[in-house]
């Protein structure tokens, strides 16, 4: 119980083991905010800042995992503190620079995440003779801390948002809605990505802390494992030795269902297994059978699902999200042939070294997932070309594009647009060598429009990397914002969202950058032209034309404004203005916008 005696001395503690995570956090909040508000801001001259948010979060979590690792790994080998910083700092930089980079590293952040995660249950004692039992210790209270951590970092969330949400109904302030932006945009990543990382760490034990008997923090966990996930575990396994003796009957083997289930069963039982170890042989009869009979139980559902891998990799090649599900299947068999034959019996460091080995290998470089999906890719792209006579000696012919079917021109956007994803790009390469309009000569990375329409003849909507073998030609069309009309010098664009509430949303269609934010529709010219329009001053302007109750007004409502030499015009309808005693809104309803020129 001393880890909870305050906040005072968790804190400090933290900072002096993990300064590395903790700095990877901070700067991650920082960037965060600072892009936020780039993107309500600039998004018109930035548009790829609002991509740029969630893949630095993940990279900074996986610096964070990498680094907390490392400094357990140096903390339990008794380093100096120095020798300890110096050495998480450039374990953490060189993962980063592994998931940052993409397009050159071919790197798959979900397999560093779980190489992290696994790296630091191993890393305080790694595989040292008579430290299992230190392991699974240092796992208890590492795990049962993680859940913690997310559980207080929800109940401050949930709990800021019930107090603003009292104020704003017993003061009478601000407009009503269940989660306002600021919630989203600060108390959310501040609970989840600072406080719950802190809460996180301050849980994880020191090397060789005396706390022989961590049962009490986890036994809830334990007792659900028990109680509850021990016969479901045992009913699924049984549904799932049906199901395969159902398919052996019949012959035939479902699409896209074994893949869903298996893996999620056997990481989770093997979770279990994990957990319920300590209580072994303690006379705990259901405990006992379970953890004997786990392995054994996941022979059939392993066989299974690597025949429908077989089945859906043969005919439709080899995907990044086929490669984890065989990553997972290939870690439960290895793991499944040490521990099958001795009922359970093992050393435990073995399950998450396994699958950390596994990850580390496929995770990044030449070899990796992402780079052997896109080489499988590519080659069924050149030899679905050939076929077509599009493609000799390895190059594209003049006018290939003429020579694809309809089905044959699916299944090629399929593939690019995977290849797009996954910046695989650069393996199709040889198809253009020695063309005048080589898209590689002409930028260094071509994009998804110019590849698809030099080898399909036009792009289409977006397709997926396993198409069907005969799949339907399917063209869907974009929403959004768009040039309505164009006459005698005038412009229509639109439609524009207004949104709801007083959060600005921000749109861009033919050099017009156009927001709303507080009632106030704000136009902007690359040429330096600008205008503001109340929304809530026209419609009140107008009040007395409503109808009906509640009042309506039957027309939609138009605004004229300077707008430098010419004028701009906003055309507004569907939505609805609320005036109370402390705000006035208008929320919902699109706006178009009439771009007259001077005179």
């Amino acid at each position: 119980m001393a880890r909870w005696a305050g906040v005072g001395r968790a804190v400090p503690r933290v900072l002096v083991r993990f300064p590395v995570p903790v700095l990877l956090a901070v700067a991650a909040l920082a960037v965060h905010f600072a892009t936020s508000y780039l993107v309500l801001k600039l998004a018109a001259r930035l548009p790829a800042l609002a991509e740029i948010v969630p893949r630095i979060a993940t990279i900074a979590g996986v610096g964070a995992l990498f680094a907390t690792a490392a400094a357990l790994f140096a903390e339990g080998r008794g380093w100096s503190a120095l020798g300890r910083h110096l050495f998480t700092a450039l374990v953490a930089a060189s993962f980063m620079a592994l998931a940052a980079f993409p397009a050159v590293t071919h790197s798959s952040l979900s397999l560093l995440l779980i190489a992290g995660a696994c790296a630091v249950l191993l890393a305080p004692s790694g595989f040292a003779q008579g430290q299992a039992a230190a392991f699974w210790r240092h796992g208890a209270r590492t795990v049962s801390g993680a859940g913690t951590a997310l559980l207080g970092a929800a109940v401050l969330v949930i709990g800021i948002m019930l107090v603003e949400g009292a104020v704003r109904v017993l003061f009478a302030v601000g407009p009503m809605g269940f989660a306002p932006s600021w919630a989203t945009t600060y108390v959310m990543p501040v609970a989840f990505g600072l406080v719950a990382p802190v809460i996180w760490l301050s849980q994880i034990p020191l090397p060789g802390e005396g706390d022989p008997s961590p049962f009490v923090e986890v036994s809830a966990p334990l007792t659900v494992a028990r109680w509850v996930m021990v016969p479901l575990l045992f009913v699924f396994g049984a549904v799932l030795i049906a199901y395969a003796t159902r398919i052996a009957w019949q012959g035939a083997v479902p699409v896209g269902q074994i893949g869903r289930y298996v893996p999620i069963f056997g990481a989770i039982g093997t979770a279990v297994f994990m957990m319920l170890q300590h209580e072994r042989g303690k006379g705990r009869r259901l405990v006992d059978l379970f953890c004997a009979a786990w392995f054994p139980l996941l022979v059939v559902p392993l066989v299974l699902l690597g025949a429908a891998l077989w089945l859906r990799i043969e005919p439709l090649g080899f995907t990044a999200q086929r490669g984890h599900l065989l990553l997972v299947a290939a870690w439960l068999a290895l793991i499944t042939f040490v521990f099958a034959p001795r009922l359970g019996r093992g050393d435990l460091r073995l399950i998450p070294g396994v699958l950390l080995v596994l990850c580390l290998a496929f995770a990044a470089g030449p070899f990796g997932m992402t780079a052997l999906a896109n080489r499988d890719q590519a080659h069924r792209l050149t030899a679905l070309l050939a076929s077509a006579g599009a493609v000799e000696n390895g190059r594209l012919v003049p006018e290939s594009a003429g020579k694809l079917d309809m089905t044959q021109r699916a299944q090629a956007q399929s593939i690019i647009r995977y290849l797009g994803r996954h910046d695989g790009f650069s393996a199709l390469a040889p198809l253009f060598a020695g063309r005048d309009d080589d898209p590689f000569r002409q930028k260094q990375h071509p994009g998804l429009a110019a590849i698809e329409m030099k080898i399909t003849g036009f792009p289409r909507d977006m397709g997926r990397a396993e198409a069907a073998p005969d799949p339907r030609l399917s063209v869907s069309v974009k929403t959004g914002p768009a040039l309505i009309a164009e006459a005698g010098g005038v412009r229509v664009l639109g439609p524009f969202m207004v949104g709801f509430g007083r959060r600005q949303q921000v749109s861009t269609i033919e050099g017009i950058t156009t927001s709303v934010e507080d009632n106030m529709v704000q136009v902007d010219a690359a040429d330096g032209r600008s205008a503001q329009i109340d929304l809530a001053s026209a419609i009140q302007a107008r009040e007395k034309e409503a109808v009906g109750r509640p009042p309506r007004l039957d027309s939609p409502v138009r605004i004229d404004v300077p707008f430098g030499r010419g004028r701009v015009g906003v055309v507004l309808q569907g939505a609805t203005l609320s005036v109370s005693a402390t705000a006035t809104t208008v929320r919902g309803g699109t706006y178009f916008l009439v771009l007259s020129p001077a005179g």
